[in-house]
């Protein structure tokens, strides 16, 4: 996988995760797909729902660095259960920037910010 993809979980081959540099989990797949484009430096993924943010999920990237991208209004959701991840090993963060830095209609994402 190089960077500036777009993956959804389930597509990883456990011999391509390590090689990761950057990783974004997002929650939609229109917005790992956006993200991709515009930043093709990055390595963009979808989780399919603001639920699937959990231990299982993410267990094949716990030695990458990963920052979660919620969409606005979710940030705090996303804290709570980063909160449960980063004692177990996890290199974990949640990103604000949706929440503190632009005027945006919660539920809307990053790629919306682009895409206005």
């Amino acid at each position: 996988i190089k960077s500036g993809q777009s993956i959804c979980h389930g597509q990883f081959h456990p011999a391509k995760v390590g090689q990761f540099t950057r990783l974004i989990q997002v929650e939609s797949e229109k917005t790992a797909i956006v993200m991709s484009i515009l930043s093709d430096k990055t390595t963009w993924m979808a989780c399919g729902s603001k639920t699937a943010i959990n231990e299982k999920m993410l267990e094949p990237l716990k030695d990458n660095a990963i920052i979660l991208f919620p969409d606005k209004g979710s940030a705090g959701e996303w804290q709570q259960r980063v909160d449960k991840l980063i004692p177990k090993g996890f290199n974990i963060q949640v990103s604000r920037f949706l929440e503190n830095e632009v005027e945006l209609e919660d539920g809307k994402d990053i790629a919306d910010l682009y895409l206005r």
